[in-house]
């Protein structure tokens, strides 16, 4: 079977004091190291100070510092989720949110059809899409799926119903998250009506021109599916004010926070690609996305601020 997914690219809860941790683990890690090839003596030993870093090799720093961020990934949140595709009850309170965000879900999926199919109707005004807005509609169910990791997808045959994994589905207890993914994946069951080809290949072309994003055979569907992801979230916010500002809302989405927020992902992708877990080829990175978007849609370009908390990169 076939699945078409959305990867949760997109959210990481903040880690504080992330580089002060590993400036501290190193502060503590380098005398010890140290003394393996030094004399036994107490006196050397209390002569030791963090400046012994400026003495190291570029090449035994770069070890070091590995060794040490490999102990700080093992105390992520990471671990807890891969125990959760095991067996969620393993962590009661992890399993709450899980139960929340599925919730969630299910609690927005009847607007999520309503604003997809507006989104898709705005997108596809020369074209109507009854078959597409069927498949839409018939979108009923929010599964939980084990055999998951950090995705949610459709399965060709299964097209009413949304399969999410465990560890994704803590993030969707907001509902800025849930209606993004959600319009993000019921695009796609839309996409399996067939007459939306025309409008993928349309903006895999615009991209390529005006952000130089190249999308390949795999990729420009979910580009599709984010873009009209992201006018679902536009109406949705449209509708839904809060205190927050809609830029920041939006921004927050799509995985570009503030700088904090940012290097809290940027800290869980390097501990997945440490501990082995396959780098996602299938969608589009992060800046990609960003810049993609920003191109197809100059409403959601000035939605992005332009401040130094949340640019557009390139």
């Amino acid at each position: 079977m076939v699945g078409f997914s959305l990867r949760d690219s997109r959210s990481a809860a903040v880690l504080p004091g992330l580089l002060i941790g590993i400036v501290l683990g190193l502060w503590l890690t380098v005398p010890r190291a140290t003394l393996k090839s030094a004399p036994e003596h107490p006196d050397v030993a209390n002569e030791m100070s963090p400046p012994e870093l400026e003495k190291l090799s570029p090449a035994e720093f770069g070890k070091l510092t590995l060794k040490e961020m490999a102990r700080l990934c093992a105390r992520t949140n990471r671990g807890k989720y891969s125990s959760l595709q095991e067996n969620p009850s393993h962590n009661p309170e992890l399993g709450q949110q899980i139960q929340l965000g599925l919730d969630n879900l299910r609690r927005l999926l009847p607007l999520a059809r309503i604003l997809t199919v507006a989104s898709l109707r705005e997108a596809q005004a020369e074209q109507r899409l009854i078959r597409e807005e069927h498949l839409i509609n018939r979108v009923k169910g929010i599964v939980l799926d084990p055999q998951l990791e950090n995705t949610a997808e459709i399965v060709e045959g299964k097209l009413s119903e949304i399969r999410v994994s465990p560890d994704y589905a803590l993030h969707l207890t907001a509902d800025d998250e849930a209606i993004f993914l959600l319009g993000h994946e019921l695009t796609h069951v839309a996409a399996r009506g067939g007459r939306l080809k025309h409008f993928v290949e349309n903006l895999r072309q615009t991209t390529r021109q005006n952000a130089g994003v190249n999308t390949d055979e795999e990729q420009k569907e979910d580009l599709a599916c984010d873009f009209i992801g992201a006018q679902v979230l536009k109406r949705f916010i449209a509708q839904y004010p809060t205190d927050k500002p809609a830029s920041l809302r939006l921004a927050r989405v799509i995985g570009y926070g503030s700088p904090s927020e940012r290097l809290a992902q940027a800290w869980l992708n390097f501990c997945d690609s440490y501990a082995g877990i396959p780098a996602d080829s299938e969608h589009l990175s992060q800046a990609q996305t960003i810049n993609a978007l920003a191109a197809l849609d100059p409403d959601f370009k000035a939605l992005i601020p332009s401040d130094s908390d949340v640019t557009i990169c390139r």
